[in-house]
């Protein structure tokens, strides 16, 4: 029996979409890959949709998922422009095996994030380098993104990495990160390096691919369903990072290269996901976050696994939905009063608001900070509790 099947979103996009989630009228799942060869456009197949998840979180690669989780049915459409209507895909009365239409065994959407040209990258800059692709869950082929939202994401994403870099042993002046390749058509793909060259020191390539490989951590772990609690700093960040991403509908994929050409595990995310993420993140109680829950890892991480549940609906305008527990943030310029190291306590005279205090945690952010000198602080403000706390999550000199 023949089938008309909706394409609901592109899963992998290269020039044109390659690989597409379906359904049917009834609600059922199928997978579709471009063949565009010999009259046929797209292959369909019946999966579950726990068997598409694994998937996209990277753990079954493409065969398997059309030959041992895909139904015993199997369909073809002709070659086709459009996406945005049904598509009439016919049953074929052979096999899948036989027709020849079957992908190489090994390709799963992870390998796809870290590319051959990300590993010369880093052998040819001698620098752990990492890339971020963005691609729009609805309309994957508009090649466009809001210089705001980008601005945004690497801005969070900065944050999340300088704290993982110093919390590796990585000194606070020798953690920013720069982009090497812009953003390039077919997805918002980003290639990141650490800022300091040439010959950037052996151990700093170690604490950025820890880093890196640290904020993949998490995100593998958003993708099978953990619940994970951070530092203050990086809980935000990471919770408006989730949050943009969701909001704009945007699926995102990382991975990374080090400066050895060793490839850390990547990770792609879809929205649903994503939005998983957010809200998991949003409704964590923090009683204390200054302090790191007891037992945490390295990076005060705590983890357990959670049941999953219906991905939420996330507005496009994201700080509508940000839980009053995650402050705002805001931006200062002045001079540095005072600073200690061991509380992590800071004072500023700042052009913007006269006298602030406030507190950095780690307090090592304040290493090699000059009292007297000009600074930079962005801050978060929390005024949940009468008066105003100022938080330090990035700081430079000038």
């Amino acid at each position: 029996m023949d089938k008309s099947l909706t394409c609901l979103r592109t899963l992998y996009y290269y020039d044109v979409p390659q690989i597409i989630e379906l359904r049917d009228h009834y609600g059922g799942v199928y997978i579709g890959v471009l063949v565009d060869e010999d009259g046929v456009g797209f292959v369909a197949t019946g999966v579950s949709p726990e068997t598409l998840e694994m998937f996209c979180a990277g753990t079954v690669d493409l065969l398997e998922v059309m030959l041992k989780h895909g139904t015993r049915e199997w369909f073809s459409c002709e070659p086709i422009t459009r996406l945005d209507q049904p598509i009439h895909f016919t049953r074929r009365p052979d096999s899948l095996p036989e027709s020849g239409f079957l992908p190489d065994a090994g390709f799963t959407l992870d390998s796809m994030v870290t590319s051959s040209e990300l590993a010369a990258i880093a052998s040819n800059r001698r620098q752990t380098v990492m890339e971020l692709v963005l691609t729009d869950s609805t309309r994957p082929e508009l090649h466009q993104v809001s210089v705001a939202i980008l601005g945004d994401l690497l801005v969070r994403i900065q944050i999340l990495i300088k704290n993982a870099f110093q919390h590796t042993g990585g000194h606070r002046s020798r953690s920013s990160l720069d982009v090497i390749v812009p953003a390039t058509a077919g997805s918002f793909r980003t290639v990141l390096a650490p800022s300091a060259r040439p010959d950037t020191p052996d151990e700093d390539n170690a604490a950025f691919a820890l880093a890196f490989d640290w904020f993949c951590e998490r995100l593998r772990d958003i993708g099978a369903g953990k619940q994970f609690d951070l530092e203050g700093s990086q809980h935000s960040s990471f919770a408006k990072l989730l949050g943009i991403l969701a909001g704009k509908e945007l699926d995102m994929a990382v991975g990374w290269v080090a400066s050895d050409r060793r490839t850390g595990a990547g990770v792609r995310l879809t929205v649903e996901a994503l939005s998983r993420g957010f809200q998991s993140l949003s409704n964590v109680h923090r009683a204390d976050e200054l302090h790191p829950p007891p037992g945490s890892g390295d990076l005060g991480l705590a983890a357990e696994q959670v049941s999953r549940t219906e991905p939420p609906s996330v507005d496009a305008d994201v700080a509508d939905q940000l839980p009053k527990a995650l402050p705002r943030e805001v931006e200062f310029s002045g001079i540095l009063l005072a600073v200690d190291l061991r509380t992590g306590e800071w004072h500023i005279e700042s052009q913007e608001a006269g006298p602030l205090r406030g507190k950095a945690v780690p307090s090592n952010q304040l290493a090699g900070l000059t009292v007297g000198a000009p600074v930079k602080l962005l801050c978060e403000i929390d005024a949940s509790g009468g008066d105003s706390q100022y938080r330090l999550l990035d700081v430079s000199m000038g």
